[in-house]
């Protein structure tokens, strides 16, 4: 895993709940199945062994995560998702129209409040996700 998709996970998976530490528990036993890149961002896809189990609420979003990139004019945004109770993807994007640098360096990595606001960083589908206490 580089460096950048290391410390955006960081950043996604960063607070003290239960939904958080599931991720942090399969994202420790995944592997990477693919990296792809598409253009502004890339998707970074993981395999979880069948035998880490699967965890409720099947299907979590979670995207309060941005950056800023070395000699890029624009920010960018980090997204994690969980389908069928696993985490599934990684993705990360730059705003505006910029392409992706061939080797990008992380400058900054912040959340689009501060503090973070836990309880409105999370989605459930389209509704907003209310975690634990």
């Amino acid at each position: 895993m580089s460096e950048i998709e290391r410390k955006l996970l960081d950043a996604l998976l960063e607070n003290d709940d239960p939904i958080l530490d599931s991720l942090r528990a399969q994202l420790a036993e995944s592997k990477i199945e693919s990296r792809e890149l598409s253009g502004s961002g890339f998707f970074l896809n993981f395999e979880i062994p069948d035998s880490v189990p699967k965890i409720t609420p099947e299907r979590i979003i979670i995207g309060d995560v941005y950056f800023d990139l070395e000699g890029v004019q624009h920010d960018g945004g980090a997204i994690i998702f969980r389908e069928n109770g696993y985490l599934s993807m990684l993705e990360a994007y730059l705003n505006g129209d910029e392409e992706w640098p061939d080797q990008p360096r992380l400058s900054r990595v912040f959340y689009d409040s501060n503090p973070r606001d836990w309880a409105t960083s999370i989605m459930r589908g389209q509704k907003r996700w209310q975690p634990s206490s």
